[in-house]
């Protein structure tokens, strides 16, 4: 994937080339395949707007395994090791108007709210505080530490918590829209009405930004 560079622009250069050095280092082993690995568990926010502590046993391109079963990946929001809770309990809160609009993670990644690389590594090399609101409502107040094709990773007071970019509807900065699920025009999809397990999307199907 090409570097996309600016005329006369040393600094702006220099952020594109340490996003897509982040991009590629962050895009191939994530957190659920970490977990099943170590048997450490984790807490999964689900599109349905609930949290679950479970143990991930093993992972496919589409699904986990977790002790009572199977779960498509796609309706995994966030994910963040129990001590994490107690932190983010503090300052998470539900936008209500989205929350009740039952939303879930369309299946065609160009569906999907993209942020652009600069973006991210703006909030990264400058140490913003934003704010994440997922397809379930959630408000997660972060500062980003690295990101990849398919996962944000935050910083939450000290601990770790993985945004997935497929449950993403809208970012924030103080009072500043960043990115919004509504106003790039993309599809609210209210329910699974395709397959959950569609073939899997090439890095040619992701914006390039």
């Amino acid at each position: 994937m090409a570097v996309r560079l600016y005329k006369d622009n040393p600094v702006l250069n220099a952020r594109a080339l340490r996003a897509m050095a982040n991009f590629r280092e962050h895009s191939q082993t994530g957190v659920l395949e970490r977990a099943a690995t170590s048997g450490e568990p984790l807490i999964l926010g689900l599109a349905d707007g609930t949290q679950r502590k479970v143990v991930v046993l093993e992972t496919t391109h589409y699904e986990l395994r977790l002790e009572d079963g199977l779960r498509s990946k796609r309706e995994v929001l966030f994910a963040f090791p129990p001590r994490t809770a107690k932190k983010l309990k503090m300052d998470l809160r539900r936008n209500p108007e989205i929350a009740t609009l039952g939303l879930v993670p369309a299946v065609r990644p160009k569906e999907r709210l993209w942020i652009s690389k600069m973006i991210l590594q703006r909030l990264i090399d400058e140490s913003i505080r934003a704010r994440f609101t997922m397809l379930d409502g959630s408000m997660i107040p972060c500062r980003l530490r690295s990101f990849g094709m398919w996962e944000l990773n935050c910083d939450v007071k000290g601990e770790e918590l993985v945004i997935f970019r497929h449950g993403v509807y809208r970012l924030e900065v103080g009072t500043d829209l960043l990115a919004d699920h509504v106003t790039e025009g993309l599809p609210l999809n209210r329910t699974y009405d395709e397959p959950l397990d569609p073939q899997p999307p090439s890095p040619q199907d992701e914006p390039t930004g």
